[in-house]
């Protein structure tokens, strides 16, 4: 029986404000735009470089960049009362995010997430992203949990791919009713 639910945060829990300000400007998360995302990921640049590197990639001033960026996007509060309800109903919850904790961080303080998961997993800080299956087997290694007993959600399939190919349990986020049914198809106990 899965007892422990792994979300992906960016366009699961709350949108990825880059995805939106490039759909905004007709543009795609390539050349550029997927390096300097990768190299944070990674660890291998720091927040505040990532932004730099992006308000130069967007032809703005570094302020007006940040504004832009930190009012575009926003939290699914369905995808939140569902991870509270899975917490009332024992399970574990964990949230494993390519990101950096500088871009993250505010954003889970602002909307008071801490308490929502068991342990938070950054890619930055471990040096590893998503959809590596290192990063899912050191997951799993840090929570003291059997693959078979772990779910994994993510909007990227390739993420999924990742998860599955350590052992876990994958479902495609595609809006949070699929979420809901994905999670009774395999036996958690879900509204």
């Amino acid at each position: 029986m899965h007892k422990t639910v792994i979300f992906d945060f960016f366009e699961v829990i709350h949108e990825d404000p880059l995805a939106i300000l490039l759909q905004k400007k007709g543009l795609k998360r390539e050349g550029p735009f997927a390096d300097i995302c990768l190299r944070l990921d990674l660890g291998d640049v720091d927040y505040q470089g990532y932004i730099t590197h992006l308000a130069e990639a967007f032809g703005m001033s570094v302020p007006e960049f940040e504004k832009e960026f930190e009012s575009s996007a926003t939290l699914d509060s369905e995808v939140t009362a569902l991870i509270r309800e899975l917490r009332e109903n024992g399970y574990q919850t964990v949230l494993l995010s390519n990101t950096h904790r500088d871009e993250i961080q505010p954003i889970l303080t602002r909307h008071q997430l801490h308490d929502l998961f068991d342990d938070i997993i950054i890619s930055a800080e471990v040096g590893m992203a998503k959809p590596d299956p290192e990063i899912f087997h050191f997951t799993l290694k840090r929570l003291g949990v059997l693959p078979e007993r772990a779910v994994f959600t993510d909007d990227n399939p390739k993420n999924i791919a990742g998860a599955v190919g350590a052992g876990i349990a994958g479902i495609h986020f595609t809006g949070v009713e699929s979420l809901r049914n994905g999670l009774k198809e395999l036996g958690l106990k879900v509204n």
